[in-house]
C-alpha cells in the first residue's frame, strides 16, 4: 500500500473494516463520497460505525465546524453535511431535503428549517420542462410553491406547510389536500 495515495489509504481502511477511517478518508476525497460510502457501510454493522467522535470536515464544504464532537452516526453526520453543502445551489433545496429526512430527528428538524427558508421569490411560477415517455418535452404550469407544499405533505410536515401558506398568503382552502 502506498500511504501517500489517498485511494490506497481508503482501500486499506475498507479491507480492515475501519469505518471511521473510511469515512474520514472518503471525506478528504469528496463530501459526496463520504456521505454515500457511509450509507453503503451501514448494513455491515461495523462497531465504530455507530457513533462518530471527531471527524474534520473542511469548513467550506459544509456548515459544520471542524474538529467538533458529534454524537450521531457516521452516516447521519456525512449525509447531513452533504445535504447542507448542496444548499449553496438554490435549485437543489428539494434534493437536500430528501437527504435530510433520512437522518431521523436531527435530519427531519433540519429539513423543516430548510423548507421554511426557501426564498419565496424563487417560488414564483416558472414553467418546468417535463420529459414525456416519447422523449418530447412538455411544459408544466406547476409552481415551485406547489413543489414546496408537496414536500411538506410527503413528509407530514403539516406545521411547516401551514406556516408557508400563511407567509405566502395562500387562502386556508389551499391547505386542504
Amino acid at each position: 500500500m502506498d500511504s501517500t495515495s489517498i485511494e490506497d489509504v481508503l482501500h486499506a481502511a475498507l479491507l480492515k473494516k475501519e469505518a471511521a477511517k473510511v469515512a474520514s478518508t472518503a471525506n478528504d476525497m469528496d463530501l459526496w463520497l463520504a456521505a454515500h460510502i457511509t450509507d453503503l457501510m451501514l448494513p455491515l454493522h461495523l462497531p465504530e460505525g455507530s457513533v462518530i467522535l471527531c471527524v474534520s470536515i473542511p469548513s467550506g464544504a459544509a456548515n459544520v465546524c471542524a474538529n467538533c464532537t458529534y454524537n450521531r452516526s457516521l452516516r447521519h453526520h456525512f449525509i447531513l453535511g452533504y445535504a447542507e453543502s448542496i444548499l449553496s445551489d438554490p435549485g437543489l433545496w428539494r434534493m437536500a431535503v430528501e437527504y435530510m429526512v433520512t437522518c431521523e430527528h436531527t435530519g427531519l428538524q433540519t429539513a423543516r428549517e430548510v423548507l421554511l427558508r426557501v426564498p419565496l421569490r424563487i417560488l414564483e411560477s416558472a414553467p418546468k420542462a417535463i420529459t414525456t415517455g416519447d422523449g418530447d418535452n412538455a411544459t408544466s404550469s406547476r409552481t415551485h410553491l406547489e413543489d414546496l407544499l408537496e414536500v411538506c405533505d410527503e413528509h407530514n410536515f403539516g406545521d411547516t406547510k401551514a406556516y408557508i401558506c400563511r407567509v405566502s398568503g395562500l387562502l386556508p382552502r389551499r391547505m386542504i389536500v
